[in-house]
């Protein structure tokens, strides 16, 4: 199976992504954590081609690894809602809203349905052993 991730918003409180399947209808969105580079915000996956593996993580439960990120390993698409529950990892919602992060005591972007878009995404993928995605943007 080939996803694209397309992003298009990048905020210091995240950068939100759409998740395309092959026929070009939307999947879920995703958040990622926002870093800090030569005065822009940067994601750690860059664009380019991936492969992405079941991963069964000790925190997380059995989610989907991309892989041969450079640099970094264990680079997750999980469940969470706010930038500050990604730390280079995709987190998975329905859609973009909102939302108040106690952690930062003030109204942020977020993904909603966090839970709900990673038991979809799973179930969609659960024939699947290996994924193929494109990263745009």
């Amino acid at each position: 199976m080939r996803l694209t991730l397309n992003r298009y918003l990048y905020h210091p409180w995240g950068i939100f992504s759409r998740w395309i399947r092959d026929d070009g209808s939307q999947l879920m969105v995703s958040l990622t954590h926002a870093f800090a580079e030569a005065e822009t915000w940067l994601p750690i996956v860059k664009p380019g081609e991936y492969v992405m593996r079941r991963y069964q993580s000790p925190h997380f439960g059995l989610v989907w690894e991309i892989c041969d990120v450079p640099g970094h390993t264990y680079i997750l698409v999980h469940a969470g809602n706010f930038n500050l529950d990604s730390e280079g990892c995709e987190v998975v919602g329905e859609d973009i809203a909102i939302g108040d992060d106690p952690r930062t005591q003030g109204p942020d972007e977020m993904v909603t349905n966090s839970k709900a878009a990673l038991k979809k995404f799973m179930a969609e993928t659960a024939a699947e052993d290996v994924l193929y995605l494109t990263v745009n943007g």
